[in-house]
């Protein structure tokens, strides 16, 4: 059972052996993940359908009777009478109908699969609220709860023609897929809260000019960045971004990069990836819950340093 309540996944196949509690299956491997914690229940076959390519059945799977403990290459192996931890994930979606819909399900806990399970929950919870073509502005705000007291701060606004639920379910999960790739043996996570609401419209705008006061600086100056954004509506809209150049700045040629969350974003895990750096699980929260929102307009400045690449 990998995600029950409103939504549901489940991946099926037939016992191979029952001796006590322990359990055999499929005679094969489902993801070849090695140790994990999957809850699993008896399911119910209510039809076969037969095909010349694949024919496969149609089953009912009742509630959780045990936990799966290993994936291997020649089947899986649980124990009837365990509990497998899951994570619970509350999900609200207003729409631009006034509806508002509540989902509540629970999922594995599992490096790989719990990102592209809260990713794949995320559009299903909208497509069942939301139009799932066109323009669409969708509001994403929550948090990602630890046993540690630490919480992972999920806001970002998505804006575009098309796509935008993927987009969505994209950015709650990259954060989600650091977090779990990080391989810190003390990360356990209590639960997920997401609240989403979703207008028809695109609100997404473009830069079309930027600069700055001065185009010599001094260390401990502090300069403005203006930047002219234009709106899909034709309305032109200005920023001021305040930056004042460190004093310990040393070299002759500084670089100013104006942009969006997004691109900041980018433009630093391009030169420092995120996961790479934190050295506790406390640091790479920090590290998280700094990275940049879509909805605002930042300036990165950065001095070039020596370097040098090894093959």
């Amino acid at each position: 059972l990998l995600m029950q309540g409103d939504m549901n996944l489940n991946v099926d196949c037939t016992v191979t052996m029952r001796r006590g509690n322990d359990l055999y299956a499929c005679g094969h491997r489902f993801l070849m993940a090695g140790p994990v914690e999957f809850p699993f229940s008896p399911s119910r076959v209510m039809t076969v359908v037969p095909s010349l390519a694949s024919s496969f059945k149609l089953d009912s799977p009742s509630a959780p009777v045990g936990s799966i403990r290993q994936d291997r290459f020649g089947a899986i192996y649980g124990v009837v009478g365990e509990k497998a931890p899951t994570i619970p994930v509350n999900v609200h979606v207003s729409s631009t109908l006034n509806r508002r819909e509540d989902y509540h399900f629970d999922m594995v806990d599992q490096d790989s699969l719990t990102p592209l399970l809260l990713n794949l929950a995320i559009v299903n919870s909208i497509s069942a609220t939301e139009r799932m073509t066109g323009p669409a502005t969708i509001s994403m705000k929550g948090n990602v709860k630890l046993s540690s007291g630490d919480s992972i701060d999920l806001e970002d606004i998505i804006s575009s023609q098309m796509n935008a639920p993927a987009m969505a379910g994209l950015s709650a999960s990259a954060p989600l897929n650091y977090l779990m790739a990080s391989g810190f043996p003390d990360l356990k996570i209590d639960s997920i809260d997401l609240s989403i609401s979703s207008t028809d419209e695109n609100q997404s705008a473009t830069i079309e000019q930027a600069w700055s006061t001065k185009s010599e600086v001094q260390p401990g100056d502090k300069i403005e960045v203006t930047a002219v954004l234009r709106t899909p509506w034709g309305e032109s809209v200005v920023e001021k971004i305040p930056v004042e150049i460190p004093e310990s700045v040393r070299d002759k040629m500084l670089s100013l990069v104006v942009g969006s969350g997004a691109t900041i974003n980018m433009l630093e895990n391009r030169l420092a990836p995120l996961g790479s750096s934190p050295r506790d699980l406390h640091q790479l929260v920090r590290a998280l819950n700094r990275m940049r929102r879509n909805n605002r307009l930042y300036a990165l400045l950065m001095a070039p340093q020596s370097s040098f690449e090894m093959q």
